[in-house]
């Protein structure tokens, strides 16, 4: 009877902590860096086959630089398409795809929002002419040149979240986030998000500006993770205002994303510590 009893308090326990879990894994983050432009990828505009769009396909020459090629890319997402006002179009960023929100069916990712409804086209082109973010439009005939980050998908509340489903258990993952909030003054200028995974635990956890110091451009952000037994990854925006006065509490956003499974790809101090061994057998043939 006292096996049976333990057994059966050890099914319980079990049963309690599968059904407590979250749909998440602890996110171990990179430094917060600043939107770099106008930058040297090329970044083409392709009407989706979903939505179609008005004119014609566009190509822009000075994409910008900061979208990561590490691994091999499994979601991304831009936020163009806002409804009633412009027409959704997929891009690609140093051949990286981001489809529009709306037609993202095409990778083996799934992805949902909660509190993340809203969605705005008008950011307006951000720092010096050219740079690879900006408008959304270019006069009813199809995206302009600075066009990537000029979308952005929102919340009239300080949070959202995201969640990335159809994981692969025990697999590496490489998040990356940008936010942007270019139309300057007021209380845009001191917005503020710090992601978090909705498991906790997270280490290095990053608060974003929505226009970077000295500038009107946001930030972005890369963190790293090991898909869990849920086979999906929530991430939690928070949204704040470091100026408290301005009576903002902020507004979570996002403007664009991307997920690229890592798993096999060496570690930066793992390639170090190779290249270390490498000279060191070098040297140790040449004094032979």
């Amino acid at each position: 009877m006292q096996i049976r009893s333990i057994t059966i308090v050890s099914a319980i326990v079990a049963g309690l902590l599968l059904s407590g879990s979250v749909h998440a894994a602890s996110i171990t983050w990179s430094n917060v860096r600043n939107i770099a432009g106008p930058g040297t990828t090329t970044v083409t505009t392709t009407k989706t086959v979903m939505f179609g769009g008005p004119g014609n396909n566009v190509t822009i020459t000075n994409g910008t630089n900061d979208v990561s090629t590490q691994g091999t890319q499994v979601f991304g997402v831009n936020y163009s398409g806002t409804p009633g006002s412009t027409f959704p179009y997929d891009l690609t960023i140093n051949n990286q795809n981001f489809r529009a929100s709306r037609d993202t069916s095409a990778f083996p990712v799934s992805y949902t929002t909660t509190g993340l409804a809203e969605t705005y086209a008008f950011f307006g082109t951000p720092g010096a002419a050219g740079q690879s973010y900006g408008n959304f439009d270019s006069g009813g005939v199809g995206p302009a040149t600075d066009y990537t980050l000029s979308n952005g998908q929102f919340s009239f509340s300080p949070t959202g979240t995201i969640t990335l489903g159809n994981l692969t258990m025990g697999n590496k993952y490489l998040l990356q986030f940008w936010v942007s909030d270019a139309r300057g003054g007021g209380t845009l200028a001191t917005r503020v998000e710090t992601l978090t995974s909705s498991t906790g635990g997270d280490t290095n956890v990053p608060t974003l500006a929505y226009e970077a110091p000295g500038s009107i451009d946001g930030q972005w952000v890369t963190g790293t993770f090991t898909a869990d037994s849920t086979g999906a990854q929530t991430l939690i925006l928070a949204a704040s205002n470091t100026n408290p006065s301005t009576g903002d509490g902020g507004s979570a956003q996002v403007n664009l994303l991307q997920l690229r499974d890592i798993t096999g790809v060496p570690e930066p101090t793992s390639l170090g510590l190779a290249a270390c061994a490498a000279l060191g057998l070098l040297a140790r043939r040449r004094r032979a």
